[in-house]
C-alpha cells in the first residue's frame, strides 16, 4: 500500500496546502472564538512577562535596538523591527509559564506562533481577520508536527522551540501571501533552524523563553526568505537527513497529515489547553487535586504527617525538585507547587517571587511532600496529564484526590469569567493595568479590526513612561 506522501507529495507539500486552504468562509465559528480567546490569553501572559527577570533581559535587549514604526514590543513605548518584536514577545509570553499548551504534542503553540503573526500583520497593516486565520494555520502546523515527531523527541528537544518554528513560519507565510511552493520553502527553511535543548533545565538556567522567542523570530525569517525566493527543502520533515531523522527515534509522519481533505476534520486549536497556574503544566493536575482536598476537608497544615504525589513519568522527569532554590526551579517543582496549593488553596504569580521561594512558609512543608510514579496515570498519558495527591494526617486520617485532566483542558474548560479574571491578574502589576477593558473589548471583535498596525496605538499613547 502506498503512503499518503507518495500519492500527494512530501509532508511539507501537503501541509502547505492545508495552510493555504484555511480561510474565513471555511472556518467554523467555534474555531474563530477559540483563537480570539487564545490571543487574549497570550497577550496577558506576554504583558506579565515584562515584570520578571527573564522578560526584563529581553526587554533590555530590545531597548538597545533602534526604534522603528513597524512592530510592537510589549513593555516598550516605541516599535521595533519585526524580527526583534517576534523574538521578545515570544520570550515574554513563555517567561511566566502560564501560556497555552497542547497535551498530545506537548507544545506551547501560542508563544511561538502568535508573535510571528503579530509582527508581520503589524508591519504590513493587515486586517484582524487575516491575523486570526494565520494563527489558526500556525497552531495547526506546529501541533501536527509535534504529534508526528514522536515522544522520544521531547526527552532531549524542547518541542516549543523546535515544532514552534514550523508553526511560526506557517503563520508568517500565510500573512505574506506565499504561494504553495513558497510555503513549502518556508517550512524547509524553518526546519533547518528548529532548535531548543532541555540541558538548560538540568542546570536550572533561564534559556526556556529564548526557545519560544527564537521559534517565533526564526519562523518569520524562514517565511520572509521564502517570499524572497530562498528555496527550502521539500522533505525537511521525513527526509533521510531531515527533522524527524535528526531529532526522534519514533516519528510517525502520517500523524502530521491525518484527517485532511485538505482541511482538518477537527482543528487542533480546539484541544489547546489554557493554564490557570503560572508553573509547568505537568504540575497542574496535582495542584488541582491538592486544592480539591483543601476545599472538601479543611486542614491545618501542621497536622499533616506527609504528602504523597503520584503522577506520570514525564512529569517526574521534569518536575521532581524537592528543594527549589530559584523561581524557575519552583515553577518546575511538584513539591513546591503542591505545598503552595495546600497552604493557600491557590497558586499565583506572587508565589514565585524570589523572596517567597527562598524563605516563605511553603518551604516548611516541602520536606513532607514525596513524589512517585503511578502506572495507572502513566498509561493514560499523554491524552490525560493526571495526578493523585494523598495526605496522611498525624491522627491517622487519609485524604486523597485523583485528577486525570487538569483545569484548562477543553474537557474542563475555564469559564469566560475565569479567563477574564486570569487576564486581569496577569496585567495587574504592569503598565497595562488600566487598559484591560480596552484590550478585551478589542480582541473580542478582532475580526472587524481594519489594520493590526492600529491595534496598540491608543494603549501606547496613554502610557507616560517606559517600565524599564
Amino acid at each position: 500500500m502506498r503512503s499518503p506522501c507518495s500519492v500527494n507529495g512530501s509532508l511539507s507539500e501537503i501541509l502547505a496546502r492545508l495552510v493555504l486552504a484555511i480561510s474565513p468562509d471555511k472556518t467554523p465559528d467555534e474555531v474563530l472564538q477559540k483563537v480570539k480567546i487564545l490571543f487574549l490569553d497570550w497577550l496577558g501572559c506576554a504583558i506579565a512577562g515584562t515584570m520578571i527577570d527573564e522578560g526584563k533581559a529581553f526587554l533590555h535587549l530590545a531597548s538597545n535596538k533602534a526604534n522603528s514604526d513597524k512592530a510592537t514590543v510589549l513593555g516598550l513605548l516605541d516599535k521595533r523591527d519585526p524580527e526583534i518584536a517576534a523574538l521578545v514577545n515570544g520570550a515574554l509570553a513563555h517567561a511566566t509559564e502560564m501560556d497555552d499548551s497542547d497535551r498530545v504534542s506537548v507544545i506551547h503553540p501560542g508563544a511561538a506562533v502568535i508573535p510571528a503573526a503579530l509582527a508581520v500583520a503589524e508591519e504590513r497593516s493587515l486586517p484582524g481577520l487575516d491575523f486570526l486565520m494565520a494563527i489558526i494555520a500556525g497552531y495547526e502546523i506546529a501541533i501536527r508536527i509535534g504529534e508526528a515527531v514522536g515522544p522520544s523527541h521531547y526527552q532531549i528537544w524542547h518541542s516549543t522551540g523546535t515544532c514552534g518554528t514550523f508553526g511560526a513560519a506557517a503563520a508568517a507565510g500565510k500573512l505574506l501571501g506565499l504561494s504553495q511552493e513558497q510555503m513549502v520553502w518556508a517550512l524547509g527553511n524553518a526546519g533547518t533552524q528548529a532548535a531548543g535543548l532541555w540541558q538548560f533545565h538540568m542546570e536550572g538556567s533561564m534559556s526556556k523563553p529564548l526557545h519560544a522567542g527564537k521559534a517565533a523570530a526564526d519562523g518569520m525569517l524562514a517565511a520572509n526568505l521564502a517570499h524572497l525566493g530562498l528555496q527550502g527543502p521539500k522533505k525537511i520533515l521525513e527526509g533521510d537527513k531531515g527533522f524527524f531523522q535528526a531529532t526522534s527515534r519514533d516519528s510517525r509522519g502520517a500523524a502530521a497529515i491525518a484527517d485532511l481533505d485538505p482541511l482538518p476534520s477537527q482543528y487542533k486549536i480546539m484541544r489547546v489547553s489554557i493554564k490557570p497556574y503560572p508553573c509547568c503544566r505537568h504540575t497542574h493536575a496535582a495542584i488541582d487535586a491538592a486544592i480539591s482536598i483543601r476545599q472538601k476537608s479543611p486542614i491545618a497544615v501542621e497536622e499533616v504527617d506527609w504528602v504523597r504525589v503520584e503522577t506520570y513519568g514525564t512529569a517526574l522527569n521534569l518536575t521532581d525538585s524537592p528543594l527549589p532554590a530559584t523561581p524557575y526551579r519552583a515553577r518546575f517543582s511538584l513539591q513546591y507547587c503542591v505545598a503552595c496549593a495546600l497552604l493557600k488553596g491557590s497558586v499565583t504569580l506572587s508565589d514565585f517571587r524570589p523572596e517567597i521561594v527562598a524563605g516563605g512558609p511553603v518551604r516548611q512543608l516541602l520536606s513532607r511532600v514525596q513524589v512517585g510514579l503511578s502506572p495507572e496515570i502513566e498509561s493514560a498519558y499523554p491524552e490525560k496529564w493526571g495526578a493523585r495527591v494523598t495526605l496522611f494526617m498525624h491522627d491517622g486520617t487519609v485524604l486523597s484526590e485523583l485528577v486525570l485532566q487538569p483545569t484548562g483542558d477543553p474537557e474542563r474548560a475555564m469559564s469566560q469569567r475565569e479567563l477574564l479574571t486570569k487576564f486581569k491578574q496577569l496585567i495587574h502589576e504592569t503598565e497595562y493595568r488600566d487598559h484591560g477593558t480596552l484590550l478585551t473589548s478589542t480582541v473580542g471583535c478582532l475580526e472587524t479590526v481594519a489594520s493590526m498596525s492600529q491595534f496598540f496605538p491608543k494603549l501606547r499613547r496613554s502610557q507616560n513612561r517606559k517600565p524599564f
